[in-house]
């Protein structure tokens, strides 16, 4: 059997994760979620009624909460104001309730106060009983946002720039005496 240079080898596994139904929310993490959670680089959290129940490494440190600030704690800490959370809220859940899944964008506050843009993906763990709770994945997309908005700002200020040299040459043509023009 040939071997490619620099590869040792291939792994791949999967955990069965079947919760029973009517696990409480608490418990579910005795079915095998919590070393995964903890391992993930992903940020991660088990919310239950958009409170905080779980929550990995990743997800204290996106947001710069420990995880005993967080638990049992309602997602609103981390918003910047009751209207982005009850948007956000409206949206993941009724997207969840239609097709399994919910995902937005959203803008989430840092224990420092500073904004930071995010991709949320929740899913729930029995789509007919929200009640037993979601997980929530988290991905930090700010400097994607700002590089985005850098982008849209030169190409603005490359289109003024055309339009302005249009201008500069209708104008040196309005200037030329008019029998050139002709």
């Amino acid at each position: 059997e040939a071997r490619q240079p620099g590869i040792t080898g291939v792994s791949h596994g999967s955990v069965d994760l079947t919760i029973p139904r009517g696990t409480p929310a608490g418990e579910i993490w005795r079915y095998g979620l919590g070393a995964p959670l903890q391992l993930d680089p992903t940020t991660v959290g088990l919310l239950v009624d958009r409170k905080f129940s779980k929550v990995n490494p990743s997800l204290c440190s996106i947001t710069g909460f420990s995880d005993s600030e967080m638990i049992g704690k309602d997602t609103r800490m981390l918003y910047p104001d009751d209207d982005e959370y009850a948007r956000v809220g409206r949206e993941l859940y009724g997207q969840m309730e239609r097709e399994g899944l919910g995902m937005q964008e959203a803008s989430l506050r840092r224990k420092d106060g500073s904004l930071i843009d995010v991709l949320l993906c929740l899913s729930p763990f029995d789509p007919n009983d929200m009640s037993v709770g979601v997980a929530a994945t988290v991905l930090d997309i700010t400097e994607r946002k700002f590089a985005q908005a850098e982008n849209e700002s030169i190409s603005r200020i490359s289109r003024l720039f055309l339009l302005n040299e249009k201008f500069q040459r209708s104008q040196a043509l309005l200037k030329q005496p008019s029998h050139l023009l002709h």
